[in-house]
């Protein structure tokens, strides 16, 4: 009974006039709950725990951590020294686990602590357990934030700065108006401050505002008690530390993979203030999708915002924000912490959503995007839990056991609702991308990467898992910056590099020709054998020399680099076929996301799924395209043009049945195919086949509006051919409408996107 009393005590307190001086009593056992907050929201990580590696730039981060390398800017160096510490501390008590598993250990062992402090927080400013529980589930189960949680990622520690920061400014908030003794969590909050700062440069929204008001609030410990600010810069500084393992780990670990030139003040600097990226912007400076979208920004991050609250959770918090702003809350000398973190995260959403210079109207630019919205989210939270104790204890002056039964069942369908979705315990598809991508190569091999994806996945099971270490991975956008080809040149002595960086026609550079002429004819060492070059089928844009010079043909995931006077024979397109065979996988031991599952249009996976499903396409078209082109050749060797002919319907039967999003273009295919099957071999089978697919792809492909009413005409005069060949018994007619049909056309070679 006593209980129930505190808890209507504090919350009366909370939604008293403001102006009273008397600081709201924290209810009992706070330790412990936010004890179990922590253990239920570690419990429920690890449920949901990935495996292994994620997309975006996970791959790149635990690469950098597993080897001490510098990550993108701006470096990120407390996240690779935790990250490092926690993958051998954990691995040191579980060491069958992987390094991506513990990795992403730590990473949750961080979300969990968010989830904790966040409740702490909430419980500080109103005194209630209902407030601090909604807030903290509501957070941490947001799905941007969920998602993070389970992976390797930096936002998971920007989160843990964020809450420790906001929970250490509302108990300072409480010494200070207690008057009780607080030098030492200011100096303490100053060092977290500078520690914050060495993760994610956003926490400089909250660190400003938050470091104005405590000058403001408590100016007179801060500036007339002895040594207090000297000890809180020195604090500070001391905070800003790790940023000297970059110019340590540039001088002592030198990898490929390691961004920067951190090893010179220059580079450090550079570095730090993402200078090659655009300091106050998250594209490139030299994308060419940089953009400005303030309005389309802020419409997102709403709908967002709801999307993360089940829809209707923004409207307490704005109740929230509107009830701490429009009250004085206890003391006129100075702004209320409520009403900072109203005016901190205004100051963060408009300046942010300003800075937006990705174009968001694209999926997977719009997940970029979202994740940088998860900071704000903590005062949303907050404002939530508030505008919630508002409404039940003010408004409906319901009852405290009630009201905390109302809070755990908003919290457990927060958790309910959005965990299928997040649940990524089995999801190994970015791994196997990474492994489809160099694993089967040929020994030696250079492999010319293009996009995060790509990089990242091939990089993370090289450097982490170990594999494949003889596949030279160089990316084509990093090697237009002086610091990487300095550092691959180190790292792949038997490469040649002609010139200080890729950049066609800038003295002392390199095109992709010249690359190609060196290193194209250049012998494994110790063998005769010619290195052989893959691509991840996209050349760098703005260097066009390879035209003319040099081809490229489907090679699983990527595309092999070829001569341009190459031709292909019947043994070596059987040679080719052996190969792919060997080196492509097929479900289950490729891990696509499972069917049924729905997938946000901003996930990796989706994108991988696609690249997935593209390399069969583009294997089955160039098959059908080297039969077309070589047909004097597949006459004569019949038995390898038997062989084309069923690795090309395996190819497109699969991508039909795998991959619904293209079967009208694969029935078309798999269509013409079995024409040219029936031309071998005119058997009822064949014929029947024939039929069945060219239906299938005039059904389809009016359905998907992807062709032409042309188009249509010539393949509904083929079935009627073929048709007429079932009703009549006549033999197929070279002359007849289906050869006025085209084979497989040049869309085909095209991606999903």
């Amino acid at each position: 009974m006593s209980k129930s009393v505190d808890r209507k005590q504090a919350r009366q307190l909370f939604i008293q006039a403001q102006s009273e001086d008397p600081v709201p009593a924290l209810p009992s056992y706070v330790g412990a709950v936010s004890t179990a907050v922590f253990a239920i929201a570690l419990g429920l990580y690890l449920r949901t725990l990935h495996p292994t590696v994620a997309g975006g730039d996970s791959g790149e981060l635990m690469s950098a951590a597993h080897t001490l390398g510098v990550a993108h800017p701006p470096g990120y160096p407390t996240f690779t020294l935790y990250t490092k510490l926690g993958e051998v501390l954990i691995r040191s008590v579980a060491p069958h686990l992987t390094v991506g598993y513990a990795q992403n250990v730590a990473s949750a062992l961080l979300s969990s602590l968010a989830v904790a402090l966040l409740y702490v927080t909430g419980v500080c400013i109103t005194g209630t357990h209902e407030a601090g529980l909604l807030a903290a589930f509501f957070f941490g189960y947001a799905p941007n934030v969920w998602t993070y949680a389970c992976h390797t990622e930096v936002f998971p520690m920007n989160n843990f700065f964020v809450t420790l920061l906001l929970a250490m400014v509302s108990v300072y908030n409480r010494l200070l108006l207690q008057g009780l003794q607080r030098t030492t969590l200011l100096t303490v909050s100053a060092f977290v401050c500078g520690l914050a700062l060495t993760n994610q440069h956003t926490s400089i929204l909250f660190v400003v505002p938050v470091v104005l008001w405590v000058l403001v609030a408590d100016w007179k410990l801060i500036f007339l008690e002895k040594h207090v600010l000297r000890n809180v810069f020195i604090s500070a500084v001391a905070g800003l530390s790790p940023y000297l393992y970059m110019p340590l780990s540039a001088k002592f670990f030198i990898f490929a993979d390691s961004w920067g030139d951190c090893g010179t003040i220059n580079g450090f600097f550079t570095h730090l203030f993402r200078i090659e990226y655009g300091t106050m912007s998250l594209a490139s400076k030299e994308a060419p999708y940089r953009i400005s979208n303030f309005a389309k920004a802020w419409s997102a991050f709403f709908v967002d915002l709801c999307d993360q609250t089940l829809g209707v959770g923004w409207v307490l918090s704005v109740v929230g924000a509107v009830v701490v702003f429009t009250a004085g809350r206890y003391s006129k000398r100075y702004i209320s912490l409520e009403r900072l973190l109203v005016m901190t995260w205004i100051l963060y959403t408009n300046f942010f959503n300003y800075l937006s210079n990705l174009p968001i109207d694209q999926p997977l630019f719009l997940g970029i995007q979202q994740r940088f919205w998860i900071q704000p989210l903590t005062i949303s939270s907050l404002f939530l839990g508030i505008g919630f104790i508002h409404c039940v204890g003010r408004v409906l002056k319901l009852p405290a056991v009630l009201s905390l039964l109302m809070v755990v069942l908003a919290c457990t369908v927060q958790v309910w609702f959005h965990f299928e979705a997040r649940d990524e315990s089995r999801n190994y598809t970015v791994r196997d991308y990474g492994v489809g991508l160099i694993g089967k190569m040929p020994p030696h091999s250079i492999f010319l990467t293009s996009g995060d994806i790509v990089l990242n996945a091939a990089r993370f099971v090289q450097v982490t898992e170990r594999l494949r270490q003889d596949v030279r991975i160089t990316d084509q956008e990093m090697l237009t910056y002086k610091w990487y080809n300095d550092k691959v040149k180190v790292t792949y002595p038997d490469v040649t590099f002609p010139g200080i960086r890729y950049f066609p026609g800038k003295p002392g550079c390199y095109s992709i020709k010249q690359f190609l002429d060196i290193n194209g004819k250049a012998k494994i060492p110790g063998t005769n054998i010619t290195r052989r070059i893959f691509i991840r089928d996209t050349w760098k844009e703005g260097d066009n020399t390879y035209n003319g010079h040099y081809i490229t043909r489907p090679w699983g995931f990527v595309a092999e680099i070829l001569p341009a006077t190459s031709t292909v024979s019947a043994k070596a397109i059987d040679k080719y076929i052996d190969e792919i065979r060997q080196m492509m996988p097929l479900p289950p031991d490729f891990h696509l996301p499972p069917k049924g599952k729905v997938l946000p249009a901003t996930s990796w996976e989706i994108v991988v799924e696609r690249e997935y499903w593209t390399a069969w396409h583009q294997y089955g078209h160039y098959l059908v395209s080297w039969i077309q082109l070589n047909q004097e050749s597949a006459d004569k060797n019949p038995k390898v043009l038997e062989k084309c002919l069923l690795d090309a319907l395996r190819a497109f039967g699969l991508v039909a049945a795998g991959y619904p999003q293209v079967r009208s273009q694969c029935y078309r295919n798999l269509g013409v195919i079995y024409q040219i099957l029936y031309k071998l071999n005119p058997n009822s089978e064949n014929l029947e086949a024939v039929l069945e697919y060219l239906s299938l792809y005039l059904k389809t492909a009016r359905e998907d509006g992807t062709a032409t009413e042309e188009e249509l005409k010539n393949y509904e005069l083929a079935l009627g051919h073929f048709l007429n060949i079932k009703s009549t018994g006549s033999e197929l007619l070279s002359s007849g409408p289906s050869t006025a049909v085209k084979h497989v056309t040049d869309s085909d070679e095209e991606d999903y996107s």
